[in-house]
C-alpha cells in the first residue's frame, strides 16, 4: 500500500534542479552528446545538493533524459540509477531500465523516486543521476533533454 504524501502550502522546503541549457533534444550544451558504448560503465549525468531541514523531510526526486540510438534492431537498453552520495561510493537508492528498438530511435525516459534520509545531522545531501548502456549491440547517445530535480518536503 502506498504511503500518502500530502503537500500543503508551506510544506515544500527546497527545490533544486540541474538542466541542460538549452534543455532540448540535440542540445548544444557542452555536456552532451554523451556516447555510451555497448555495456558501458556508468556515466554521471547530473548531481544536485538538496538542503534538508531538521524535521527529517522526504526528498522527491525526478529525472528526464533524452537518448538516441542510430541502429537498434535488438532492443537498446539503458540503466538509470540515483545515488545518495557519489556514484559507487554512496548508496544506490533507485534504479530502473528503459529500452527501445528500431532504426534511428529517439526516446525520452522520465522517472521519479521519493527518498527518506535517515541521518538527522545532515544539512545537505548530494544526489547523483547515472546512466549506462547494458546488453547493447550499438552505441546509444544521450542527446538531451537532461533534467534532474530534488524537492525537500517537510513531514
Amino acid at each position: 500500500m502506498a504511503n500518502p504524501l500530502r503537500i500543503r502550502f508551506g510544506k515544500l522546503i527546497h527545490f533544486i534542479f540541474d538542466i541542460l541549457r538549452p534543455n532540448i533534444t540535440n542540445s548544444t550544451d557542452p555536456r552532451v552528446p554523451i556516447m555510451l558504448a555497448p555495456n558501458s560503465e556508468p556515466v554521471t549525468l547530473s548531481c544536485i545538493r538538496v538542503p534538508l531541514s531538521k524535521e527529517r523531510p522526504y526528498v522527491w526526486l525526478n529525472a528526464t533524459v533524452g537518448s538516441f540510438s542510430l541502429d537498434s534492431l535488438d532492443p537498446s537498453n539503458l540503466l538509470f540509477s540515483i545515488w545518495r552520495g557519489q556514484p559507487n561510493t554512496g548508496e544506490l537508492i533507485f534504479s530502473t531500465a528503459d529500452s527501445g528498438q528500431g532504426t534511428e530511435t529517439t526516446r525520452t525516459s522520465t522517472f521519479s523516486h521519493v527518498d527518506k534520509p535517515q541521518k538527522r545531522f545532515c544539512s545537505k545531501i548530494i544526489y547523483c543521476l547515472t546512466v549506462q548502456a547494458i546488453d547493447n549491440i550499438s552505441n546509444i547517445n544521450i542527446i538531451g533533454p537532461v533534467t534532474f530535480t530534488g524537492t525537500a518536503i517537510k513531514k
